[in-house]
């Protein structure tokens, strides 16, 4: 402040309060062994615009800058994964480098004076583990790691001795590791159940440390709480799987015996890993509470020990707020309690049995056992309308079993038969709750008609002139009388982008009807070329293509044209929220969508799309935004959609089919990209799937970019350690990565760079060039995928 005070005010304007301030200060500096330059230089550094800008200042400098200022720059939002990079390296390269120096030389003059003191490196800790969970999940380990090498130095300064530390420097230790494993615990910003491996990685890192010493280290409640969280939200192993899949169809879900081997199988031989750690709770001495409780449930086990369905679900954990009383949250963990019981079941009528006695037992249910019944009831539905088979073992997922009815009388299907959506939705109103948090987000972005999710976020309480700037304007507005800049204040992001995820659900939609049917579900005839001339299309002839158009069930703006209508919320909110915007690319990449009425699927649609989507990249990116392989692929699948529809006329559309090609490359690149890193630093910026790069070769192939297909194929022999630990991640990982092969033969098949990409393939022991059976079956498949339609 003093700086800024004076370095807008001319030197010969000061008065002597002035100079003596500024003589003092330096003097102060001095003593530090600081100048008054020095200050000049921090307020440099902190007055950038942008956050990466500041990041670009900060690490311009090569001397070493003092912890507040890298504290400082930490407390900004960051948003590219260069960045990041960039401070875990000076963490490592400074105050981690200083820690490991005076441990090396624990005799010199002064050592703990070199070691952070662990109120300081925690709040580091805190900050980067923020940072690394919005943008980069997958460097949590070196995070972790970082509190592997600050221990162990603070063991070595203080000249202590792993087998035998001292009380006190126990109690140091024990400190910092328990302050961390509950930071470890929280999930990733963007897709945090398929980061919870990061998760996982970071806090094993911290167990592993906590055996190295005697005694050995102790993990406080909380602790146990976060490593339990993170287990319940992992991919379930193979024991735990194929437990499950040995469940009866009866309530509780008893084990069943299907032969000799499962006859010698004890019952704990099925417990969890959430279970087993939720005893070694226990055998610690910690007492149970209603959270530890919720978490055995889903873990497999209900509190008499009978079974319950082992359960895959993401928890957060929600600490007392303050004035908050204990009574209010106990009410909260009791709520949550029955929701697990909710949540740990296999199909709609066992979750509404456990619905039932939890409002039986304890009295007007509250939001969490109400959004606990609204997901199930909603994955109800998904399974009714699935048209292809779809095979999930219980608790893997959202998805529902049918419910096995078939022994059980008329009566008794009519007296337990759960309500509708909308009439639980209902008695939630009336019972005077309104939805709100998580369950306003799943309601909306789940809703089955576009009135509906109007009508959630209605009752939702949220300020009249929101409503009207989202809708569009009511209909007796000729204008929304509301600001972008306040929308961002009064709607968070994750309703934004449930509101968004609504209204593109609602845009025009190419479906081939029955011409019976056409009239009775009220679809406009396409009269065009494009719609009628499908020579590969294998349909009845009384089939015809139609617009599906859901504008007529309300006169709201946002319905009329919702992409149109998205891509202006987007634009003018300036949203920072990813998922928002990827939202709006699966839409535009919807095979479907109906741009121009007068050209439905054909290439003039297929170029309007093509250019929305190109348009909205660049917006997103001007948000200072970073693409991830999840925006990537839905990129990718518009321009697959232009460049198949032009085909027939692809000279007309050549140039534009080119630069597209090239604006995909260069995006590729920027994911792609690699180095070897130190400090268990992760060597690729972004974890790139198979069905990624599957999508990605075919629209080379499309485009003709063979070479960038022959360095694809490079990339993943050179990074197949990473892309095979995907795939063990993904269930359909190992299946994706023969249809990349099979789509990079097909796209050189009988050129001279399948040659190069036989000898890369050599170089990898499991994989295998494919043969001409695969081709056929792939291409066969792909005509089915790209060709039939749903009829309605």
């Amino acid at each position: 402040m003093l700086h800024l005070h004076l370095s807008s005010t001319c030197e010969d304007e000061w008065d002597h309060t002035d100079h003596l301030l500024r003589k003092e200060a330096t003097a102060h500096l001095e003593s530090r062994g600081l100048r008054p330059d020095d200050v000049v230089n921090w307020a440099w550094i902190l007055s950038a615009d942008q956050p990466d800008e500041v990041v670009d200042r900060f690490t311009s400098k090569s001397s070493e800058h003092p912890m507040f200022l890298y504290l400082e720059v930490l407390r900004n939002d960051l948003r590219y994964i260069e960045s990041l990079e960039r401070m875990l390296l000076y963490g490592w390269k400074n105050p981690l480098r200083r820690c490991t120096e005076a441990a090396a030389s624990p005799r010199s003059k002064d050592p703990a004076s070199k070691v952070l003191q662990d109120s300081v490196f925690c709040v580091m800790i805190s900050r980067l583990l923020t940072q690394v969970r919005r943008i980069w999940p997958s460097a949590m380990t070196s995070v972790a790691h970082m509190a592997s090498t600050y221990v162990q130095s603070l063991v070595a300064v203080r000249g202590e001795d792993p087998d035998n530390l001292s009380c006190r420097i126990h109690g140091i230790i024990c400190k910092t590791i328990n302050y961390m494993f509950p930071l470890l615990a929280l999930p990733a910003s963007i897709n945090p159940l398929q980061n919870t491996t990061h998760n996982w990685k970071a806090q094993k890192v911290l167990l592993e440390l906590a055996g190295q010493y005697n005694p050995p280290l102790l993990l406080d409640k909380d602790s146990y709480q976060a490593v339990i969280r993170v287990l319940a939200a992992s991919t379930k192993t193979a024991a735990e799987s194929e437990a499950a899949a040995h469940r009866s169809r009866t309530w509780p879900p008893w084990r069943t015996v299907q032969d000799g081997m499962d006859a010698q199988r004890s019952l704990d031989d099925d417990l969890s890993r959430v279970l087993l750690a939720a005893f070694s709770s226990n055998e610690a001495g910690y007492r149970e509470n209603s959270d530890d409780l919720a978490m055995k449930i889903l873990g497999g086990q209900e509190m008499d020990g009978t079974p319950t369905i082992h359960t895959r679900q993401l928890v957060k954990h929600r600490a007392k707020q303050p004035g908050e009383t204990f009574a209010a949250v106990n009410a909260d963990s009791d709520q949550k309690l029955w929701a697990a019981r909710v949540e740990a079941t296999r199909d709609v009528r066992e979750a509404w049995q456990a619905f039932v006695f939890c409002r039986d037992v304890c009295g007007r249910p509250k939001l969490a056992l109400y959004l606990a019944m609204f997901r199930k009831l909603n994955s109800e539905l998904a399974r009714q309308g699935r048209k292809t088979k779809y095979r999930s073992l219980p608790g893997d997922g959202k998805e529902v079993l049918p419910v096995p009815d078939d022994n059980m009388s008329e009566f008794y299907k009519t007296h337990t038969q759960p309500p509708t959506l909308e009439a639980l939705y209902h008695q939630m109103i009336s019972s005077g709750l309104r939805p709100s948090g998580q369950c306003l987000h799943f309601l909306v972005r789940h809703a089955r008609t576009p009135t509906n999710g109007l009508k959630y976020l209605r009752d939702s309480g949220l300020h009249s002139q929101a409503l009207s700037y989202l809708f569009g304007g009511d209909e007796n507005d000729s204008a929304p009388k509301y600001s972008s800049s306040r929308l961002v204040n009064d709607v968070d992001a994750h309703t934004l982008d449930a509101f968004i995820h609504l209204i593109c659900r609602s845009a025009p939609r190419a479906v081939l009807a029955r011409s019976e049917r056409a009239e009775r579900y009220k679809l406009n005839k396409a009269r065009t070329y494009w719609a009628n001339q499908q020579p590969k299309l294998k349909a009845p002839k009384q089939a015809r293509w139609c617009i599906q158009d859901l504008s007529h069930v309300s006169n709201l703006p946002c319905l009329q044209d919702p992409i149109k209508h998205a891509t202006r919320l987007l634009n003018e909110t300036r949203s920072t929220f990813r998922p928002a915007w990827y939202t709006l690319f699966e839409a535009l990449a919807r095979r479907d969508v109906v741009i121009s009425r007068e050209h439905i699927r054909g290439p003039r649609n297929g170029k309007l799309v093509w250019l929305l989507t190109r348009d909205a990249l660049r917006n997103f990116q001007e948000c200072g935004l970073e693409l991830d392989p999840g925006g990537f692929i839905w990129i990718c699948h518009s321009f697959f959609k232009f460049g198949e529809a032009a085909q027939p006329v692809f000279e007309e559309y050549e140039v534009l089919l080119a630069n597209g090609a090239q604006v995909l490359k260069d995006e590729f690149a920027k994911l792609s990209g690699s180095k070897e890193m130190p400090y268990w630093i992760p060597r690729l910026r972004h974890n790139m799937k198979s069905a990624t790069l599957h999508m990605y070769v075919r629209c080379m192939g499309l485009a003709g970019e063979l070479n960038e297909i022959i360095s694809v194929l490079e990339w993943m022999v050179h990074h197949r350690a990473e892309l095979e630990e995907s795939n063990r991640q993904a269930k359909n990982g190992s299946k994706m990565l023969r249809r990349i092969l099979v789509a990079a033969r097909i796209s050189m098949y009988g050129t001279e760079h399948e040659g190069r990409a036989i000898e890369l393939m050599e170089q990898v022991e499991k994989w295998e060039w494919p043969d001409d059976s695969e081709l056929e079956s792939y291409s066969s498949y792909s005509d089915i995928e790209g060709d039939e339609e749903r009829l309605i």
